[in-house]
């Protein structure tokens, strides 16, 4: 009995493991001037911003560097992040686990992406609500993508 229940705890804890996965939301920098990027996430607590070059985005693998406290502003009152994003690079705003889609949206209880907003060399981009997690296209690996050029 007790090995029975041994082996269905171990089968029981691969299943749930191969039923999870995290989407990460990424914000691209295609241009060749900086962005100014300003964030609202529902759990602003859980998440700290992180950069790699865009050229890593191809790698099977991402290998995300944190930004130090003095490399982003973190408004608490407003509960949003800023960051300049320098050309070439992307930025993981946040990872949300078992993320399904945009289909699933139904409200405010789904959208992690409260506020978007990409001020560069092209214009700026203010997005809010279910609009700015809808902005970024599911292009691989569950991770969606939002490219300023």
């Amino acid at each position: 009995m007790k090995k029975s229940f041994a082996l269905l705890t171990v089968l029981l804890v691969f299943m749930l493991a191969a039923c999870s996965w995290n989407s990460e939301f990424i914000v691209v920098n295609d241009s060749s001037q900086p962005l100014t990027v300003v964030y609202k996430l529902d759990f602003p607590q859980n998440e700290t911003p992180k950069i790699l070059a865009a050229s890593e985005l191809e790698k099977s693998a991402y290998n995300w560097q944190t930004l130090a406290p003095q490399q982003f502003q973190f408004d608490r009152e407003a509960k949003t992040y800023t960051v300049v994003l320098p050309p070439q690079q992307a930025l993981r705003l946040a990872g949300l686990g078992t993320y399904t889609g945009h289909d699933t949206i139904h409200g405010g209880d789904d959208v992690e992406i409260q506020s978007l907003s990409v001020t560069g060399a092209s214009g700026a981009i203010n997005l809010s609500g279910e609009l700015a997690q809808r902005a970024f296209a599911n292009e691989k690996r569950d991770n969606y993508y939002f490219h300023y050029k």
